[in-house]
């Protein structure tokens, strides 16, 4: 259940974030002195985070984004050598 509400708002904010990089972008153009590379590379960042948060919200909810660890396995402890 916990999954699915997280898979569900990290899509959310992937899409929000993919929604609002223009408004952003262009707000960061008129206020400040960046160059059109820097802004560029500031647009593409920004999309990128965003197809990421859309990406594991996705994988959360088809069910690929759990780790399941033996009963008592935290999953820190180092492996056997």
């Amino acid at each position: 259940m916990v999954q699915k509400i997280w898979g569900t708002l990290l899509a959310a904010m992937g899409v929000l974030l993919i929604l609002r990089v223009p408004e952003v972008t262009s707000q960061i153009a008129r206020n400040s002195g960046w160059s059109q590379g820097t802004l560029l590379f500031a647009r593409i960042s920004l999309y990128l985070v965003g197809i990421i948060l859309l990406g594991g919200g996705i994988r959360k909810l088809a069910g690929r984004g759990n780790r399941s660890f033996p009963p008592g396995d935290g999953g820190d402890r180092e492996p056997d050598s």
